[in-house]
């Protein structure tokens, strides 16, 4: 498990050895569990919830896509899924909504997280998690969840 704050992400040296320490694991063949560390997080150097940590750990890696497992299986507007975002309009982020009570994430942190991505010309996918098969499909080119890419 790698425990990270944003320090972590904005001193240089710091990501310099979170990008080392992920490649050596990555050459093991190994899964890192990546969390933030909230031991010693306050509000200056908190990220906030894991849907943009992912998208900071998917920035290390430019050519990577991020797949962002949830409850639903796609983002919805107007009740209707959306299959692919472009990019985050107002409109699209007044239909996220705000995170559940007590919550820190929700669809709008997922919605930052794909800005993040779209910014850096990476791709992203918001899709449900309850199939063992998801990721395998989403790989393979499948139409499930919502995807975040530029035209």
């Amino acid at each position: 498990q790698i425990l990270v704050t944003r320090t972590d992400f904005e001193n240089k040296k710091h990501l310099q050895n979170l990008k080392a320490t992920l490649n050596q694991l990555l050459d093991w063949k190994a899964v890192p569990i990546i969390n933030e560390n909230d031991a010693v997080s306050n509000e200056e150097i908190k990220l906030g919830d894991n849907d943009n940590l992912s998208a900071h750990i998917a920035l290390l890696y430019p050519k990577s896509l991020l797949i962002l497992l949830t409850s639903v299986d796609a983002f919805y507007r107007d009740g209707n899924p959306v299959r692919h975002i472009p990019r985050i309009t107002p409109d699209i982020r007044k239909a996220a909504g705000d995170a559940a009570e007590g919550g820190t994430g929700g669809m709008i942190t997922k919605l930052q997280a794909g800005e993040k991505i779209l910014n850096a010309g990476q791709i992203m996918s918001i899709a449900a998690g309850k199939d063992i098969k998801v990721v395998r499909k989403l790989m393979a080119g499948a139409v499930h969840g919502t995807w975040f890419y530029e035209n």
